[in-house]
């Protein structure tokens, strides 16, 4: 896949990484900072009070890694579709992925509020 990079503003500082037609999302209910169900993927991050967040999202090979794995799990993608959202459903981004299920790696900075969400597929 071609690396897709860029910096958002993140009302609420929280992000989803989801198949494009599903939008049950995970239960928010520990504060570690990433939660899941089959279908998608949420993250906290920066708010967008404190600045932007840089999001990249590429082959788990070729992704600019750091020191800090947050997830490393696997989601489903029936539509073959990958949609970067938000709480109040701004579409960040979408691209097409293999539909079925992937391995996703989250690499983050290691802090709660995050500047960074780096999502790797395999």
């Amino acid at each position: 896949m071609t690396p897709i990079r860029l910096n958002y503003h993140a009302r609420n500082g929280l992000i989803f990484f989801r198949d494009e037609r599903m939008t049950a999302t995970p239960e928010i209910w520990n504060p570690d900072g990433v939660w899941r169900n089959e279908t998608c993927l949420a993250a906290g991050c920066l708010p967008d009070s404190e600045g932007p967040t840089m999001i990249v999202v590429a082959d788990a090979a070729e992704a600019p890694k750091t020191n800090h794995l947050l997830f490393d799990g696997e989601i489903d993608f029936p539509s073959g579709f990958a949609v970067i959202d938000t709480v109040l459903d701004d579409v960040i981004c979408e691209f097409p992925v293999a539909p079925g299920r992937h391995r996703v790696r989250l690499w983050t900075d290691g802090h709660k509020c995050t500047e960074i969400l780096v999502f790797g597929l395999d």
